[in-house]
């Protein structure tokens, strides 16, 4: 008996949403998602070594019902362009969260004690 087939758009941190195709029942145990996933963590390390990025790198994973998968179709599909565009999207979402708690921490009087 052949599995059904089931359509889930999916994004990470703020990029674009994919649409993914998925023979199994839960999306996040897809080998595709595995994938990406290590993808994302390896080239976010490699380029922001000091920290964990877990939240750009989780999906966020929305089930579309079978009968709606029309409405879907100008969706990018989930490939390997998909996850290049991605790790860029993600890039910069970091870039940009650290060059603001750049700025809070020179902000005047960053390092005063409380009194």
């Amino acid at each position: 008996m052949a599995q059904e087939k089931h359509l889930y758009i999916v994004s990470f941190g703020d990029s674009r949403k994919y649409r993914m195709m998925y023979d199994g029942d839960r999306a996040e145990r897809s080998p595709l998602l595995t994938e990406v996933e290590s993808q994302l963590n390896d080239y976010l390390k490699q380029e922001f070594p000091e920290d964990s990025y877990t939240y750009y790198t989780t999906p966020r994973i929305v089930p579309i019902e079978w009968s709606d998968r029309e409405e879907y179709m100008d969706y990018p599909e989930l490939d390997a362009k998909a996850i290049e565009e991605i790790k860029k999207v993600l890039a910069h979402e970091i870039r940009d969260m650290n060059a603001i708690n750049r700025l809070d921490r020179n902000a005047p009087y960053a390092d005063a004690p409380l009194d």
